[in-house]
């Protein structure tokens, strides 16, 4: 092997590299990425809703976390040079808060942080042990 071979060998190995680093994060973010959910709405799955702008809406009791209800958070993220956003989302919520003349008072609400779930498990996995230290 001339020292010629070695150097041209480094440099097709460099130049493999940097095509994976570039175009690996393309194929994902084309192939493989699914769309983010739509964003939460203040009605859904057909509840009952008030409008705060109506003068004669009554809110007052007692108010509980329905079965279906999430919570989640939307994020933006970056891979290489497309933007995404990041989506994750649970059920595992429940809670109650109490409405007397307009004023909110007591109010609980509790979320298992650990039954949030995105559409990737390595991301899944970055929330739970890094971002919320669910343990």
């Amino acid at each position: 092997m001339t020292p010629n071979t070695g150097v041209r060998k480094f440099i097709y190995f460099v130049s493999f590299v940097a095509v994976l680093l570039l175009v690996g994060p393309w194929v994902y973010v084309k192939f493989f990425n699914e769309d983010s959910p739509t964003p939460f709405s203040q009605q859904q799955n057909g509840q009952e809703s008030i409008n705060p702008n109506d003068s004669t809406a009554d809110a007052s009791g007692l108010w509980t976390v329905s079965d279906g209800s999430q919570v989640g958070y939307r994020i933006k993220e970056q891979i290489v040079l497309k933007k995404l956003e990041a989506v994750g989302r649970t059920e595992s919520v429940t809670g109650t808060l109490n409405i007397s003349q307009l004023e909110v008072n007591n109010v609980s609400i509790e979320v298992d942080m650990k039954s949030v779930q995105s559409d990737n498990s390595q991301r899944d996995r970055q929330f739970r042990e890094r971002i919320m230290d669910t343990d």
